[in-house]
């Protein structure tokens, strides 16, 4: 049975929700594409660049863990391995926009930490700021999300009309149940291994959300 979530309306300001949705992206129907930040506690930012097609600014060893973590199908992690190339982490946020944004909302994440899942607060490490656009036809498989995520948080920004997250009861897919599309709606949880869910587009527009995360350098067993 799924925890306790938070479904919270208009979230990001004008300017942030703007500044996301302007993103160009070159997402192919079939993909999806991930501009990456993580800002760490001692003010550090890292920037990254991964996509279905093998693109990446990681390594072969960073993608099999992202496999790992995430609970992927290993056909999925084995294609992305086949596929990967090499690309530098640019990204279109620029460190002042990425710290703006964190500095903006990281107490409100921090609360909605204290009021879901008390206990992983001690462990927080960083945030992890992720702008992904899922082509148009792209189905992202049923998963319960890494262990190491203490709090997610999807974002959803654009079009107007899209499909949202569809949770289960388990990880056959029994009784799904969809946290319903509206642009600036974000969709808050925290991760146990009975948060199974998957994401889709609606076969006629690309998927542009903001998955934002609180991370621990420690795996959750529930």
């Amino acid at each position: 049975m799924w925890p306790r979530y938070v479904v919270s309306d208009n979230f990001l300001n004008k300017k942030h929700f703007d500044s996301i949705k302007n993103i160009e992206f070159d997402t192919k129907s079939n993909d999806w594409d991930i501009y990456k930040h993580k800002i760490y506690n001692d003010g550090k930012i890292e920037i990254g660049f991964q996509s279905s097609t093998g693109v990446s600014s990681y390594t072969a060893k960073d993608i099999r863990g992202y496999g790992a973590k995430n609970r992927l199908p290993k056909e999925v992690t084995e294609k992305m391995l086949r596929q990967h190339q090499h690309k530098e982490g640019n990204s279109p946020l620029s460190e002042e926009d990425i710290r703006d944004i964190h500095n903006t909302y990281h107490d409100q994440m921090i609360n909605w930490l204290k009021e879901l899942a008390p206990e992983k607060l001690k462990y927080y490490w960083y945030t992890e700021l992720n702008v992904v656009n899922n082509g148009k036809n792209h189905i992202f498989p049923i998963h319960s999300d890494s262990r190491d995520k203490l709090l997610s948080v999807v974002i959803y920004i654009a079009p107007e009309m899209n499909e949202g997250t569809t949770l289960y009861e388990d990880k056959s897919g029994k009784n799904p149940k969809q946290i319903e599309w509206v642009p600036n709606r974000a969709f808050v949880f925290s991760r146990n291994d009975n948060t199974w869910h998957s994401y889709r587009a609606d076969g006629k527009n690309n998927r542009l959300t903001l998955v934002y995360n609180l991370r621990s350098d420690k795996y959750w067993k529930k």
